[in-house]
């Protein structure tokens, strides 16, 4: 199984993460007056029981700084 396989048995998860992906993106701007639509750059996110990294690995790629752990 590979988590990261948006065809696999972990498409659910993708498909939901899209979701969350925007919903947490919306709160960063929100929560330093930016728009949702720039980048992350400069801000510092740590992902807490990020499972596979499927929200870390876009807020990386959209320039934050990520921390993912998990058990």
């Amino acid at each position: 199984m590979c988590w990261m396989d948006k065809r696999g048995p972990m498409r659910p998860w993708h498909v939901v993460n899209a979701l969350r992906l925007e919903y947490v993106i919306e709160q960063i701007a929100q929560h330093f007056g930016r728009m949702p639509t720039s980048t992350l750059h400069g801000v510092r996110v740590l992902d807490v029981g990020c499972g596979g990294g499927l929200l870390s690995e876009p807020l990386a790629r959209l320039g934050a700084v990520v921390v993912g752990v998990d058990a």
